[in-house]
C-alpha cells in the first residue's frame, strides 16, 4: 500500500513540476511577445460529449507587414458567433508563425490543469504517508516512554471503519484486566492487509506500551508478525 501511496506523491509532484516549467514558459512567452490585432475569419466546430467547441481561425499581419493566418489550438464555445470580429494575438517577432490568441485563460489553461492534478495526487499521497509517519513518531516514543502491559489476546477482527481497494483490513483485539479499577481496557493492533489468525493461535499473549498519561495513547506489539513478502 505504501509504494501505491509513494507512486501517487511522486507522480503528483511531477504534475507539478510540469505545471510551474509550463506556466512559466507562458509566461515568459506572454512577456516577450508582441501584442497585434488580428481578425476571426472562421471557425472550426468540435462536437464533444459535453457539447461544442469552436476554433477560431485568425488572419492578421505580422511586423514586417506579412498577412499571416493560424489556428488556434485552445477552443470555446464562447467563439461560436465571433467570425468577423477583431481579436488580439501574441506571437514572438522573429517568428510569426507560432501566434496565438491573447487570452489569458487559454494561456494558462494547461498550467492549471496540470497544478489541480499534481495537488489531487501529491495530497491522495502525501496525507496517509503523513499519517503513517505521525504514527510511528509515536509508535517510538511510546515503546522508548510508555508502559508496557502484558495483554491478552483474544482475537482476530476485520475494521470496518477502514477500506483499501474495497476491502476491510484485518486487525488483532487484545484486553488488560486493571483489577484496581475493576475494568477491562480493549486494545487493537494496526491495520493489516493479511489475516493473522494462523499465527494466533497458539500465542495467548503480548505487550502494549500504553501512555503513563493517557491509556488510550498504546501501540501493541505486533513484530512477531511475519511480514508480507
Amino acid at each position: 500500500m505504501k509504494n501505491a501511496l509513494y507512486a501517487f506523491f511522486i507522480t503528483g509532484c511531477m504534475f507539478l513540476a510540469f505545471a510551474a516549467f509550463t506556466a512559466w514558459s507562458h509566461w515568459h512567452f506572454v512577456e516577450n511577445a508582441r501584442q497585434d490585432e488580428g481578425t476571426v475569419i472562421d471557425l472550426e466546430h468540435e462536437q464533444g460529449e459535453h457539447g461544442s467547441t469552436w476554433y477560431p481561425v485568425v488572419r492578421f499581419k505580422d511586423n514586417s507587414g506579412k498577412i499571416r493566418e493560424f489556428s488556434a489550438t485552445i477552443g470555446s464555445s464562447h467563439y461560436r458567433d465571433r467570425v468577423g470580429e477583431p481579436i488580439k494575438v501574441l506571437y514572438p517577432e522573429s517568428n510569426p508563425e507560432n501566434a496565438i490568441i491573447n487570452d489569458a485563460a487559454g494561456i494558462y489553461t494547461t498550467p492549471i490543469i496540470m497544478s489541480l492534478l499534481g495537488a489531487f495526487f501529491a495530497c491522495v499521497g502525501a496525507l496517509p504517508l503523513g499519517y503513517f509517519l505521525v504514527r510511528r513518531i509515536e509508535a517510538s516514543r511510546l515503546l522508548r516512554e510508555g508502559r508496557p502491559l502484558k495483554v491478552d489476546i483474544v482475537g482476530v477482527e476485520l475494521n470496518t471503519e477502514v477500506e483499501i481497494n474495497g476491502r476491510n483490513p484485518w486487525r488483532i483485539v487484545c484486553h488488560w484486566f486493571d483489577s484496581a479499577e475493576n475494568k477491562v481496557h480493549q486494545f487493537h493492533s494496526a491495520n493489516l492487509c493479511f489475516d493473522p489468525t494462523p499465527w494466533i493461535i497458539k500465542r495467548n499473549r503480548t505487550t502494549v506500551y500504553v501512555d503513563r498519561q493517557n491509556i488510550q495513547k498504546y501501540h501493541l506489539d505486533i513484530s512477531w508478525l511475519p511480514e508480507m513478502a
